[in-house]
């Protein structure tokens, strides 16, 4: 299995998670988080296959921007994440061990890749996976605190753009 297919392999099983995920959790707002995060894994999956056969790939990600608007929405709303039994705490808990080995993957496929290009795709593939990881922290502790997690200064970390 060559680097390509053991990737497309963990974006996919990320997805499988995600969407699974979406469908167990009761609140439609980590609903929406885990549906956004399944589209991010499909969309890298794509760009995987398409850089594999040779194509040029531009990959973007919009799903900070999505969250923030769920977040402050909720807050709008008074409305929270329910999570009584714990499901939602344990999903982002497993969402941010998937994101940050997909980050690590990616930063030890940045260092092997011998065309510039490729380092570029791979370098950019792990900073949208280290956003992701951010993303899900940031998640679970909106379950402690809502109305912090707007004001924290890691929702600036996220640039819109994911350039080198």
């Amino acid at each position: 299995m060559d680097l390509f297919d053991n990737a497309i392999q963990m974006e996919k099983d990320s997805y499988n998670f995600y969407l699974e995920a979406a469908e167990s959790l009761q609140d439609q707002a980590a609903q929406r988080i885990m549906r956004e995060l399944a589209q991010d894994e499909k969309d890298h999956e794509r760009a995987l296959r398409d850089m594999k056969n040779g194509a040029e790939v531009t990959l973007e990600t919009s799903i900070a921007r999505g969250v923030k608007a769920i977040f402050e929405q909720m807050i709008e709303t008074e409305s929270n994440f329910l999570d009584e039994d714990g499901s939602i705490t344990d999903v982002l808990r497993r969402g941010i061990e998937i994101e940050h080995l997909s980050a690590e993957l990616y930063h030890g496929f940045t260092e092997k890749a011998q065309l510039s290009h490729e380092r570029e795709f791979w370098k950019k593939l792990r900073k949208i996976e280290e956003k992701h990881e951010k993303l899900l922290r940031l998640t679970l502790e909106y379950i402690d605190k809502p109305n912090i997690v707007l004001e924290n200064a890691e929702f600036l970390f996220y640039d819109y753009n994911i350039a080198p």
